[in-house]
């Protein structure tokens, strides 16, 4: 007789903008053995799977939506009231909670306990972001209730960890694995995309990355335009939208950069314009690891990051950490360094650290076997 499939309900709070956690999700569920382990994804507002909701559902996952709108606090009560009221209904075996958020975590985690939620996976895909001091000591305050409600912690790297579960031991390490094959630099693919996308000769900085002030793209703006002094046709791809899109929009407009900017809203063909790419532009105020690190690299890029992303996350040598005060002349001259680093294909190095999808896929399904063995 054939075991019953187990369905595990993924949590994320991103909302219509596909990002890494998103993507994380995504790529562990290609990978997974769905006659034995089903997934369904759950958003606070809006799904963030959109772009790929008919591969999802294809394949037998369903994905939900609280629907919740309004100012924080109004967020906060009904994430713990429409959570607890959506498990209630919906008896999830595991469920695995998965932001780089405190708060989000432990509202989504209290709502799981108090719904009666068996086993609970809280996983870490953040550090410290900038929060007010009352926020701080809020978090520091409840750091051990948080972890005391889940039975098992996860982080997407040491900082990540350090950040969410401070002191302990226990928390296992998940990378944030990735294709890399899909992402393995080839320079037929690269000449293509640049001729289809008319780059010529220029230098091409990407980024790509959800429009939101952790991604810090004003200071994106500042730099490229003093790299415009030393290399005035270059262009600057930025991939990705967010609630902040106008506001750079404004901004580029305003400083006449509209023909050296170009937005390119959400792709899914990352993979080609990487490849396409001379460097990689990611000035984050902070970050658990950043994946886009991990893709770049693969892809050969050099990568122009803030010193916030995780010594972790280079795997290639060719990730250049500047603090954000460094000032833009710095930064655009690094730009330009980054972009004359050879260019060699990089999968070898994501697999030789752990940054496979297939590995983290195992990794994830071992966890859930080991909660779930005496029940199967």
């Amino acid at each position: 007789m054939e075991k019953p499939v187990t369905r595990i309900l993924q949590i994320n709070a991103g909302n219509k903008n596909f990002g890494g956690v998103s993507s994380f999700l995504y790529h562990v569920y290609q990978n997974i053995d769905t006659s034995k382990y089903q997934f369904d994804f759950l958003s606070p507002s809006f799904t963030t799977y959109s772009l790929y909701r008919k591969d999802l559902e294809s394949r037998g996952a369903f994905i939900y939506e609280l629907g919740i709108k309004g100012g924080v606090f109004k967020r906060k009560f009904l994430l713990k009231k429409r959570l607890y009221d959506f498990l209630l209904k919906n008896k999830y075996p595991v469920v695995h909670i998965n932001s780089g958020n405190f708060f989000f975590n432990i509202y989504a985690a209290s709502a799981a306990k108090k719904a009666g939620v068996k086993h609970i996976i809280i996983h870490s895909h953040n550090s410290a972001a900038a929060q007010s001091k009352i926020k701080n000591f809020i978090i520091k305050q409840n750091r051990k209730k948080l972890a005391a409600m889940g039975e098992v912690l996860c982080a997407c790297s040491k900082q990540a960890a350090e950040f969410m579960f401070p002191n302990n031991a226990d928390v296992k390490l998940i990378r944030n694995g990735i294709d890399t094959d899909r992402f393995a630099y080839r320079e037929a693919v690269r000449t293509s995309v640049r001729e289809k996308l008319h780059f010529g000769d220029r230098l091409v900085v990407g980024n790509i990355a959800r429009f939101t002030k952790q991604k810090n793209h004003p200071f994106m703006i500042d730099v490229f335009e003093t790299l415009l002094k030393y290399k005035n046709d270059a262009v600057l791809y930025l991939v990705g939208e967010g609630e902040d899109e106008d506001t750079i929009k404004n901004i580029v407009k305003k400083r006449g950069l509209d023909k050296n900017v170009i937005f390119a809203g959400v792709q899914k063909n990352i993979e080609e314009l990487y490849q396409a790419f001379d460097v990689f532009f990611l000035p984050s105020l902070y970050e658990g690891l950043g994946i886009v690190n991990i893709e770049a690299q693969t892809s050969g890029l050099g990568c122009v990051v803030s010193d916030s992303i995780p010594d972790e996350a280079d795997i290639s040598g060719k990730l250049i950490r500047l603090p954000l005060s460094a000032g833009t002349d710095v930064w655009a001259k690094e730009l330009i360094r980054g972009s004359k680093l050879p260019r060699t294909d990089g999968s070898g190095l994501a697999k030789k650290y752990g940054y496979d999808e297939k590995v983290t896929t195992k990794q994830l399904c071992e966890i859930y076997d080991g909660i779930l063995k005496n029940q199967r």
